[in-house]
């Protein structure tokens, strides 16, 4: 039990699931002392975590709802204010922008402010001012507006002339027009590269004649007297440049996707998810949709979000730490844990939101496995202790293996046999450590 959290009921420390000793993976190696016994130590690949970043839907509140998982609003605060521990939030959600999100956190007793989450919307939107990819289309819900402000925007009935497309989660209003409407916009996008790459090309190829015509002219003006021998080499040499393939090697590497001087369209995902669980079920996330995108038009999304790696190492940076100084906290086993784990960050399941015993057999291997967010706590003092224990062992370990030496049995005054010392403390002229240990354990 925690019992600054005063959460009710005991935590029983067989409720954590944990992998490799809860996140801390150990192995044992056998150190030789001078008593000739073996020493134990574990050698610990993470360190205590620094900050946290954690889930919204499934793991703060009830999938689908405005009811918050006992003990999270506790727990959040706990760590906030008690601990004082870098904390985030980082979701997929991309039907409420920030400022939503925070406001529904709040009235669950969830201390948050829009700067505390991290989001989708949030990272492509500055993506695309940073990149000047304007105008937009924007397949995302009405209640993403705020987040978009001030971006160009493409009409919403517009089938061309995007910079970007921008897929979201739009709920109902994912259908086969709206669908099909996202296709036609990539697909032209991808047209008006291959257009561009031909006109590039056009224009290699006739720089190229021209070069080849002006060295013919030069030559025919210097040799006079070879005027049939020339032509025949201007006609050779004409032929050859229309032949030969002029284009810089980056177009020429095939049908490329896009030359120096061909606009760029971008395709960006709001996230990668499969499904989540709502209030009357299972249902489809923008994953799926982004698939069907990406296998029709041949050409692979920007993914602003979870699973991605690139979401965990940003929100770690926001915290001023490491990616392997953060852990993440959800209830998806590929698109929290998995995304973490592959960004350097420890990854933490929860037993409530979308999980299933089945996420335990999919290939990814949470380093603890919880029952909600309210255990948290319990798992943080104990990588804590354990940093601690590790330390102390590390600094006996170091002592035991101080260079030692055996004094002769003469100038042990008052001791019947040789004394094994550190070296340095009265070390006197001996065999070596080799024959210590022999004299010492005879």
């Amino acid at each position: 039990m925690c019992p600054q959290l005063g959460l009710s009921g005991a935590i029983a420390s067989s409720a954590i699931v944990g992998h490799a000793s809860n996140g801390i993976s150990s192995r044992r190696g056998k150190f030789p002392c001078a008593q000739g016994r073996a020493l134990r130590s574990r050698v610990v690949t993470f360190a205590a975590p620094k900050g946290v970043l954690c889930d919204l839907d499934g793991v703060i509140y009830a999938s689908g709802t405005s009811v918050a998982i006992p003990g999270a609003a506790d727990t959040v605060r706990y760590f906030r204010e008690r601990l004082a521990v870098p904390w985030l939030f980082v979701t997929n959600t991309s039907t409420k922008s920030r400022e939503g999100l925070a406001a529904r956190l709040r009235d669950m007793g969830v201390p948050c402010r829009a700067e505390d989450i991290v989001s989708p919307a949030k990272l492509a939107a500055d993506w695309l001012r940073a990149h000047k990819a304007e105008p937009a289309a924007l397949f995302v819900g009405p209640d993403l507006a705020p987040e978009f402000e001030g971006i160009q925007q493409l009409p919403p009935d517009a089938q061309s002339g995007a910079a970007a497309v921008v897929i979201g989660d739009m709920g109902l209003d994912w259908n086969y027009a709206s669908l099909n409407r996202a296709f036609r916009l990539v697909m032209d996008g991808e047209l008006r590269c291959e257009e561009a790459e031909a006109q590039r090309c056009g224009k290699c190829a006739s720089a190229a004649t021209a070069t080849a015509a002006a060295s013919v002219a030069s030559t025919a003006s210097a040799s006079a007297s070879s005027t049939t021998a020339v032509g025949a080499t201007a006609t050779a040499t004409a032929g050859a440049a229309a032949g030969s393939s002029s284009l810089p090697p980056a177009v020429r590497r095939g049908r490329g996707r896009r030359g120096a001087s061909a606009p760029p369209l971008t395709l960006i995902s709001l996230g990668k998810g499969r499904y989540y669980k709502d209030t009357d079920g299972y249902s489809i996330d923008v994953g799926p949709f982004t698939a069907a995108l990406e296998y029709a038009t041949d050409q692979k999304a920007l993914v602003l979000g979870k699973p991605d790696p690139l979401i965990f190492k940003l929100s770690a940076h926001s915290l001023g730490l490491q990616p392997e100084e953060v852990v993440m906290i959800g209830d998806d086993v590929r698109g929290d844990v998995g995304g973490a784990q592959a960004a350097g960050l420890r990854g933490l399941l929860v037993r409530t939101g979308k999980f299933r015993e089945h996420d335990l057999h999919v290939g990814v291997t949470p380093h603890a496995v919880l029952p909600s967010i309210a255990e948290l706590p319990e798992w943080w003092h104990q990588q804590q202790r354990e940093q601690e224990q590790g330390q102390q062992g590390q600094q006996v370990l170091v002592d035991s293996m101080m260079p030692m030496t055996l004094l002769p049995p003469a100038a042990a005054v008052g001791v019947g046999v040789g004394v094994v010392l550190p070296a340095g403390r009265g070390r006197q002229q001996g065999k070596g450590n080799a024959a210590a240990l022999t004299t010492a354990g005879a």
